[in-house]
């Protein structure tokens, strides 16, 4: 049981870590890609994303861009991955109205941020519109890759959970049994 206690411990510990580290700031050399909300590129309409895994290209710069989730899943996490070449250390922000409430840079790739909800609580629903900004630093247009990952819900998690649960009880009566 102290075992236990001790990987809860550890865990709520690295959970704060990451979300305290999730906070970057930019300075005036590096490009900026943010999440938020009220698109306000002139002469766009709302991009269709209609695939857990979808590329993007000849997006505006220095605008505010609007996508619409129509895959039918909520989403936890987004990852932007810039396929356009830039220079500098890639910045994540999280603008005024961002369904998302975390932002990283992603530590395996230099050229995408990862934007998730560390609380489970505020997501991008099915139909919902949410936006992305990219700084001019990337040039006029830039070129997205969007990934997202989906999180069970917690009614599968408890379910996961009880099914473990009883099999390590299971594996105790049968390891009791033989002694």
């Amino acid at each position: 049981m102290r075992r236990f206690s001790n990987i809860l411990s550890f865990l709520a510990v690295a959970l704060f870590l990451l979300c305290a580290g999730s906070v970057t700031k930019a300075d005036g050399t590096d490009p900026v890609v943010g999440l938020g909300g009220g698109g306000t590129c002139a002469g766009t309409t709302t991009f269709s994303e209609n695939s857990l895994t979808q590329a993007f290209s000849g997006l505006q710069t220095g605008c505010i861009n609007d996508f619409q989730n129509l895959t039918g899943v909520t989403l936890d996490t987004l990852v932007v991955n810039v396929t356009s070449p830039f220079t500098g250390q890639i910045t994540c922000a999280l603008g005024p109205h961002s369904p998302l409430n975390s932002a990283t840079p992603n530590g395996s790739s230099p050229t995408s941020c990862t934007f998730f909800d560390a609380t489970l609580l505020f997501s991008i629903g099915p139909q919902q519109i949410y936006s992305l900004t990219a700084d001019t630093n990337f040039g006029p247009t830039v070129d997205f890759v969007l990934a997202q990952t989906v999180v069970p819900e917690p009614a599968s998690l408890l379910l996961l959970g009880t099914g473990l649960a009883a099999l390590a009880a299971n594996r105790k009566k049968l390891k009791a049994a033989s002694i």
